[in-house]
């Protein structure tokens, strides 16, 4: 597993946040994520998508975005996000 954090701009407000949530959860190989205005952090099957594949579905709904890669084993970041946005494939 592969955390990555991206930084989003245009983000105003809660309705962002459960846009951009959405988005991610529709991406295959996302396995979790933490939203936040201006933030994500999304923990991914590194297999299955990439860090450039999650700024293009944010930037796709209209905001700007740029990723960096942390490297977060996958036990702390799962305890890390609330129970609701871990989910296995």
């Amino acid at each position: 597993m592969e955390t990555v954090n991206l930084s989003i701009q245009d983000m105003h407000c809660g309705g962002c946040v459960a846009r951009v949530t959405a988005a991610l959860k529709g991406v295959a190989g996302v396995k979790g994520e933490e939203v936040a205005v201006g933030s994500a952090r999304v923990l991914i099957d590194p297999k299955k998508t990439s860090a450039a594949a999650l700024v293009g579905v944010v930037e796709g709904i209209g905001f700007k975005a740029a990723a960096g890669i942390g490297s977060v084993p996958s036990e702390e970041m799962s305890s890390a996000l609330p129970k609701s946005t871990t989910r296995a494939e």
